[in-house]
């Protein structure tokens, strides 16, 4: 990554900070030690950080992958902790055995979390900070009823959604776990995602918008296909869609826009 010399304008500092991503092991540790220093000047710009995106992307290399051995653990623990204003956080790849190290740490305002493939529990009474997250997303994992339970009943819980192969058991599974939902006040919505090729997910939908209307399952529970190329794919495109939405709203505000806005990669180490 570049760095930014100080006569970087404040105006710019929101830009490059709301929104970061990491595919490799070796950007966090850097990250974290540039911004890991006693000057104040520093160390807060991590309070502009609205958005984490922590794994792979599509069309990149990463070294991030499930059960990898060259996951930066201390330093991704600094980092979720450090960003106390953090309101979305997607970490991709995680080993299911690793989250319960990171659930005490999750940030006060976090609203939004992505958890996947094959990710840990979501146990409330791990989350000491009592984030209000209202949105779940999980990708490829098996939940078990007790688990599911403990999302939908998570106080500010609004939406779960789950993400499930289509050329598998897990959409017909998650549809089984929907009449959950009946137990919960605050719940909007359960989505189950069936990701695949059309010849693969359209049978599944079928079969599971067969299943649900056998058990009944009120408006809340809603059945999607999602048919592109991986389901990385649908969650990256989300993290940018973040990002623009914000930097359409940033720069619409200001008199005037400069001419030239630093890239999302010239992070800040003075």
């Amino acid at each position: 990554m570049c760095l930014i010399s100080s006569a970087v304008s404040e105006w710019a500092l929101p830009i490059i900070y709301h929104s970061l991503r990491f595919t490799t092991a070796q950007a966090i540790t850097d990250f974290v030690a540039q911004h890991d220093k006693t000057s104040e000047r520093i160390y807060t710009r991590l309070l502009l950080v609205r958005d984490l995106y922590i794994g792979k992307i599509p069309d990149e290399s990463s070294d991030l992958s499930y059960g990898s051995l060259h996951w930066p653990i201390t330093s991704l623990q600094r980092l979720i902790s450090s960003c106390a204003e953090l309101r979305s956080l997607t970490v991709l790849g995680l080993d299911q055995r690793l989250w319960a190290r990171f659930q005490p740490l999750l940030p006060p305002r976090l609203t939004k979390v992505t958890l996947g493939p094959i990710h840990g529990a979501h146990n409330s009474k791990n989350l000491k900070q009592h984030p209000p997250i209202s949105f779940l997303t999980s990708a490829h994992t098996y939940l078990s009823d007790g688990e599911v339970e403990d999302v939908m009943m998570y106080p500010t819980m609004t939406r779960f959604r789950k993400m499930c192969e289509a050329n598998s058991m897990a959409p017909l599974w998650a549809v089984n776990q929907a009449p959950i939902i009946k137990r919960s006040k605050q719940m909007k919505e359960y989505e189950i995602v069936i990701c695949g090729a059309p010849e693969y997910a359209e049978p599944a939908y079928v079969l599971a918008t067969q299943r649900k209307e056998e058990l009944e399952l009120d408006s809340r529970v809603v059945l999607r296909q999602y048919h592109g190329e991986t389901w990385i794919a649908m969650v990256f495109q989300e993290f940018l869609d973040c990002r623009q939405c914000f930097l359409g709203t940033l720069l619409s505000s200001l008199p005037t826009v400069p001419s030239r806005i630093p890239s999302e990669h010239h992070l800040a180490s003075q």
